[in-house]
C-alpha cells in the first residue's frame, strides 16, 4: 500500500535486492537505473549489520561484517553517483556516535565514518545529511530482536521512542 501511494503521487521507484558492499554490482545497478529512468535524484543509505560483542571478543570478521555496509556501502554509493549531481544524499547513522553503546564499538565506528563522509560530501557542495537515529522501540532492529531494547536500556539508560515520535 505505501509503495502504491507513492507511485500514485508521481514517484517512480524500484525495490531491488542489492549488496551495497559490492561496488561493481552497485555501479551496474546505477547505470541500468539511469538508462531506464534517467538521472539519479538522490540516495538514501540505510544499510546496517549488528554483531555485538565486547572488544576482547572482536575478530576481523566480526568487525568487517559490521563496518562493511556502513563504510564500503557508502564508498560504493559515492562511486556510483560520482558523475551525478544528486539533490540529496541521506545516510542513516545512530545516536551511538554521541553516547556510545556497550558491545557495539564497530557499529559506532561505522556510524562515525558515515557522518564524516556526509560532511565531506557537503564540503563538495552535495546536499547531504546524516540522521543520527536514536532507539526506536516499535520498528526496526529493536522491535525484531527479542530482548535488545531491554539490554540497551540496562546498559545505557536509553529508552526507545516510537517511530511516530522519531519522525516528528
Amino acid at each position: 500500500p505505501r509503495l502504491e501511494r507513492l507511485r500514485a503521487g508521481g514517484c517512480e521507484l524500484r525495490v531491488e535486492a542489492l549488496d551495497v558492499t559490492d561496488a561493481a554490482a552497485v555501479q551496474l545497478a546505477f547505470a541500468r537505473w539511469r538508462s531506464e529512468m534517467g538521472p539519479i535524484a538522490g540516495v538514501i543509505h540505510c544499510a546496517m549489520v549488528l554483531d555485538d560483542g565486547m572488544i576482547l571478543g572482536l575478530t576481523p570478521d566480526k568487525i568487517g561484517r559490521v563496518l562493511g555496509p556502513k563504510i564500503r556501502g557508502m564508498r560504493s554509493l559515492e562511486a556510483a553517483t560520482a558523475g551525478d549531481r544528486p539533490q540529496y544524499v541521506v545516510a542513516y547513522s545512530s545516536a551511538t556516535t554521541f553516547v556510545g553503546s556497550p558491545g557495539q564499538s564497530a557499529y559506532v565506528v561505522g556510524n562515525a565514518f558515515l557522518e564524516g563522509a556526509v560532511m565531506a560530501l557537503r564540503e563538495r557542495g552535495i546536499p547531504a545529511l546524516a540522521v543520527g537515529w536514536g532507539a526506536i522501540s516499535d520498528a526496526g532492529v529493536l522491535a525484531r530482536t527479542r530482548g535488545l531494547a531491554e539490554r540497551l536500556r540496562m546498559a545505557t539508560g536509553v529508552s526507545g521512542v516510537t517511530s511516530a515520535e522519531a519522525l516528528q
